[in-house]
């Protein structure tokens, strides 16, 4: 009966890591900004069956974001069945969304994601540039997809942001362009201990220096999701969660 109620125990306390999202709340200040500017960041959804889809549109109505952006692997590249994919997409169609690829999406041979993201009037800022006004403020948004790594300067006049599934991305480039960089792909390390953090990254490096959460670097906010979902629901101290990023 012991084994039993611990066996129990373990599998509540994985289900719970891996289901019951948290909102991260990030405030950040630019003089680039002069109205209030409403983020929300998700990053490796991996098509995750266990999140209550209704509880996230629910969270993101109430949030009311002014842009979302998708920071790769909402899908995993084993899935071949779209129609949660699709279901998720239709929970943010309605703001202004953009898209990078992750590695997953990538690697995926079933689900011709560019097609679905495109339906849901989701933008795919793959190697790409957007330009918008936001009140009174400029805003430009890089897009940079898993493997790609022509990153441009940007334009010092606008609030800069560029979108990346890989943070080694940004890391290795050493460029002092962007006010805010936003990535995922590293699941948060998915055992985080206490005082120590990350226990290994996806290069085995141990205890990497850069692992989830807000950086300062190269002069750029940085921001590393710790995800949504992931391909295997095994997590330890590192629950799956999104982000609300307040820039004033």
């Amino acid at each position: 009966m012991k084994y039993i109620i611990i066996f129990l125990t373990i599998i509540i306390y994985l289900s719970f890591q891996t289901s019951c999202f948290k909102i991260n709340k990030i405030y950040l200040k630019s003089d680039k900004i002069k109205d209030e500017l409403r983020i929300l960041q998700i990053s490796d959804f991996h098509n995750n069956c266990l999140i209550d889809l209704k509880k996230l549109k629910t969270s993101i109505d109430a949030y009311k974001p002014d842009l979302i952006f998708l920071t790769g692997d909402i899908i995993s590249r084993d899935n071949k069945d779209d129609k949660l994919f699709k279901k998720f997409l239709s929970i943010l169609s309605p703001y202004k969304t953009y898209f990078v690829s992750g590695n997953h999406e990538l690697e995926n041979k079933f689900i011709d994601y560019k097609e679905i993201i495109k339906s849901y009037k989701i933008v795919d800022l793959d190697s790409k540039l957007s330009e918008l006004n936001i009140n009174s403020d400029k805003i430009n948004i890089y897009g940079l997809g898993f493997g790609e790594n022509s990153i441009v300067d940007g334009k010092d006049s606008a609030y800069n942001i560029l979108l990346c599934h890989n943070p080694d991305t940004f890391i290795n480039s050493k460029k002092y362009d962007y006010d805010l960089v936003l990535s995922g792909h590293n699941h948060g390390g998915q055992v985080i201990l206490p005082f120590l953090g990350q226990v290994i990254d996806h290069d085995f490096n141990l205890f990497p220096k850069f692992s989830s959460g807000l950086y300062k670097l190269y002069g750029s906010d940085f921001y590393i999701s710790r995800g949504l979902g992931q391909k295997i629901y095994f997590r330890i101290n590192c629950r799956v969660g999104i982000e609300e990023i307040v820039i004033k």
